[in-house]
Order: structure tokens, then sequence, then C-alpha cells
């Protein structure tokens, strides 16, 4: 009997501590972001989403990048982003956002 095992690599992840913002339908709030990689990020915030909920995600200054939560734990939630980012060593994006047209465009055939 052979057992095979499909392992998915995530992306290295920076472990910080930083402020952010998260816009969903027609609230704004703060959240503190625990870590965050290339793809996503986790977040810890006192407002409740629900899986597959569509955010906005703002931190270190950047254009809001459109998101997906993808996993929800207590007051921790694992959101996917729509493309992914460039971070430096310390977990700050280094790159400016795709402007707006090309954002709209790239996320219809992401959302799943």
């Amino acid at each position: 009997m052979t057992i095979v095992s499909e392992v998915v690599k995530r992306d290295a992840r920076a472990k910080i501590l930083r402020a952010g913002v998260v816009r969903s339908g027609s609230f704004e709030r703060k959240v503190i972001i625990r870590d965050v990689s290339e793809s996503g990020a986790m977040i810890q915030s006192d407002v409740e989403f629900e899986k597959d909920e569509e955010v906005w995600l703002e931190f270190s200054g950047m254009t809001p990048i459109r998101s997906i939560v993808r996993w929800a734990s207590d007051n921790r939630y694992g959101i996917q982003f729509e493309r992914r980012i460039e971070l430096d060593k310390h977990g700050k994006p280094v790159a400016a956002s795709l402007n707006t047209e090309t954002r709209e465009k790239s996320f219809v055939s992401w959302k799943r």
C-alpha cells in the first residue's frame, strides 16, 4: 500500500504587530496585523468577519489591497490577498499597489 500525501508549502510569514485598517461593506475598523506574507495576513479584530467575506486591508501606507477572509478563530482571521505583494525583510510592503482599473479586472478571475 502506498500512501501519498500532498504537501502545500505556505509562503514565509513575517511576525509583526502593526496597526491596519479593514474596510468591508459600509464600515471601516482598525485591526492588528499579527503576521504577513506575500499572499496574505493574519489579523486580529474586535469585529467578526465571515469566511469568504471580501475585505480591503490597508497597512504601512500602501494602497488598500482587496482580500478574502479564508479562516476565523476567536478574534483572529486569515485573509488571502487578491494578488501577491512584495515585502522587505521586516514584513513591510515594498512595491506600490496596482492601479484601480487593473485591480478591478484581476479580482474577478481570482475570487472563487
